[in-house]
This record gives C-alpha cells, structure tokens and sequence, in this order.
C-alpha cells in the first residue's frame, strides 16, 4: 500500500470507526431487549424454521433443515447489509449536504455494521450446523477467507447500488425487486449441483449462489470449495469495488445537490 493511500485510509479511519459504533448502537437501542436483540432474534428464527421445516413439514430428506438455514443465513446477510447500504445516503443527508466528507464512510458503515450483527447470527449457526451435521473439521480453516471475500464482495456491490437512487429515485424498487429474485435464483431451497449443468451454469452466473453453496460445502459437509465454484464471484467481487471507486470518483461531487432535490 502506498503512502498516499495508507495516509487517505488512515485520516478516515476513526470516523469510520465511530460511525459503525454509532449504527450498532442505534441499531439495539430500537429494542427493549438492547443487544440481547442480536442473539434473541436469530436463535427465534432458527428455532422456527427448524420446527417448521424439520419437525412438522418433514421437507426435503435428511440434512434439508440444515441445508436451508445455511443458504437463508447467507442470503440475509448479503440482502440486509446492501439494503442498509441503499439508505444510507438519505439517512445522512444532513451530514452530506453540510460537512465534506468522503462519501463511501456512509454505505461502507452501514454495511460494517450491518455485518458485526451478521457476525452473530454466524457463531450460532456455527453451532447448529456442528450439532445437526456432526461434523467440524479442518475444512472450517477456509471459512474466514471465504467469509472475506463475501465481505469485499458486499461492499464493491452495496457501494455501487447506493449510489444510484439519490439520482434515480425509483431505482430503489426495481432494486428491490431484483433481489427478489435472487432470492429464488440463490439455491435456497433447493440443491443447484443436483440440476441439469445448463441450468446450473445460468444460476452460478449469480455469485450469491456460489457463496451459498461453498458455505454449505464447509458448514454441512466439512469440504473445501473448489477454485472453479469461487473464481467467478472473486472477478465479480474486483470489477464492483473497481467499478465503485470510479463511480465515486465521477458522482460524488454531485451528490449532495442529488440529495437536496
């Protein structure tokens, strides 16, 4: 890293810092419960979806309740942290149209924040997956890599979709519906290996679905991902965050004027 960059990174370092903490904070105080929040609520779903889908419905064979957790998991992680990201620019607008600051601090810590309560979610999960599988072996050596690649995946594609509704409102619904359908085209419930190699290759073009299955592959199964299931979201995952430093290079200056329309 040269020194510019340390020396631009460093300047914001704190504020970015203070700015997830202020989320996080805000975030727990919505709730009587506080941060107790953070592991009521998921332990409530994970407890529901297992009774629903693993006692009562008897879906999908051995190994679906736990199959289904993991990609429902993933995908709320990446849904929520990007949705966060898409209103952050109007939740700070007062900030923005006053203070010169460098924009991407909102959406990145949003999505941060966002991600530390994912965190949570993730060690509980861990958990289950361990008792419901029984299994927990060396293939979970791969899992903070993978976990950081999401991350950096997730911020190259928040950041760039974030800034997009300040100057086109209604981008925000269509937005919203594409994620709909990820949602069904992610291999949530059902097993995307299992289907003809056509349809499968169309679905792996969706990088989420590559994450959800190298999660389950770890988590469920205690191998490793293979390179060719990840060197599609890895390229995806370099062209947003170069794409997004472009992008805020050329339309941040005209941000706060977006904003006050």
């Amino acid at each position: 890293m040269n020194t510019g960059l340390r020396t631009y990174l460093g300047k914001y370092r704190d504020l970015l810092f203070y700015r997830v903490l202020l989320e996080s904070k805000t975030d727990t105080r919505q709730f009587y419960f506080g941060l107790s929040w953070w592991v009521i609520e998921p332990l409530v779903n994970l407890a529901m979806m297992y009774l629903v889908f693993g006692v009562i419905m008897q879906r999908g064979g051995p190994g679906f309740v736990g199959f289904l957790l993991v990609g429902f998991v993933i995908f709320r992680w990446i849904d929520g942290s990007v949705k966060k990201a898409l209103q952050s620019f109007n939740a700070a607008r007062s900030i923005i149209t006053q203070i010169r600051l460098a924009n991407w601090l909102f959406p990145v810590a949003d999505m941060l924040a966002s991600s530390l309560r994912f965190l949570v979610i993730l060690l509980l999960l861990i958990v289950f997956c361990v008792w419901y599988s029984g299994q927990f072996g060396s293939a979970y050596l791969a899992l903070p890599l993978i976990l950081g690649l999401n991350m950096a995946f997730i911020i190259g594609l928040g950041l760039t979709l974030a800034l997009i509704p300040p100057f086109i409102p209604d981008s925000r619904k269509i937005i919203d519906n594409v994620f709909t359908l990820l949602f069904f085209a992610s291999g949530i419930f059902y097993d995307i290996s299992k289907l003809s190699p056509e349809i499968a290759g169309y679905l792996y073009l969706n990088p989420i679905a590559s994450f959800i299955t190298s999660y389950r592959l770890i988590m469920l199964e205690n191998q490793l991902p293979t390179w060719d299931l990840l060197r599609w979201p890895s390229l995806c995952t370099v062209l947003l965050l170069v794409s997004s430093a472009l992008a805020y290079r050329r339309f941040s200056p005209h941000l706060a004027r977006a904003l006050l329309r």
